[in-house]
């Protein structure tokens, strides 16, 4: 299973044919995301080769771009490259225990961004699904600041066996948000938590942070076996 091994060794964040996010935490004080890619967007570049191993075929055949045939594959390999290149992403996130920040880099498409994130920045670790996700649920994590959120991936992936709620609580761990969020919100859900409220704290979830109903309950049990552990 994901996730057994405490230390030293690398967890994988279940994302179905693609295998695209890994956690590797060497040591105590650091852990490693790493996200390359996703499923679909390698789909897109086996349809650019081969669409484009198709038009490249048809000129050889012909000697002519204006067969439709060629038109059209000249035109499906473009899309399947457009597609790679907005679908397909490279991140890398070190939590650096030690530093206390996260020092974050990012490549989608011709875009880079690149940050260093102070742990005391980050009011929160979130899990987002995508709207309308049914069946096995799709996730992807995200830090939440005062100003803005920032994903770990842009993309959202099958979560076989809850390994991104696992790994999102490692985060949160390192982070030092487990025993006390330093977001009032999430202070309040805590709150009714240990009044008995779970009704109230799982509506709280959903109106304020957009959950599905699943997520939110998984959340507050989450919660509510950190609080007993406590």
């Amino acid at each position: 299973m994901p996730g057994d091994r405490p230390h030293g060794g690398q967890y994988r964040c279940d994302a179905g044919i693609d295998d695209a996010m890994k956690f590797t935490q060497p040591s105590d004080d650091i852990l490693i995301v790493k996200v390359e890619g996703n499923a679909f967007a390698f789909l897109f570049l086996v349809c650019f080769i081969v669409l484009g191993s198709m038009a490249a075929l048809q000129y050889a055949r012909t000697g002519s771009m204006h067969s439709e045939r060629f038109q059209g594959s000249v035109g499906g390999a473009a899309m399947g490259l457009l597609g790679f290149l907005f679908m397909f992403e490279r991140s890398v996130f070190v939590f650096d225990g030690v530093q206390r920040q996260v020092r974050w880099h990012r490549r989608r498409a011709l875009r880079k961004r690149a940050g260093v994130i102070p742990f005391g920045m980050i009011q929160s670790v979130a899990m987002q699904s995508p709207l309308g996700d049914e069946g096995v649920p799709s996730r992807r994590i995200v830090l939440v600041l005062q100003e803005e959120e920032i994903p770990i991936s842009i993309g959202y992936f099958p979560d076989h066996g809850d390994s991104c709620l696992m790994f999102g609580e490692r985060i949160r761990q390192l982070i030092g948000l487990s025993e006390k969020d330093r977001d009032p919100f999430m202070a309040s859900v805590r709150a009714a938590i240990e009044s008995g409220r779970i009704t109230e704290a799982v509506r709280l979830l959903r109106e304020e942070k957009q959950m599905s109903l699943e997520e939110a309950k998984q959340r507050v049990d989450a919660m509510r076996r950190d609080a007993a552990a406590e």
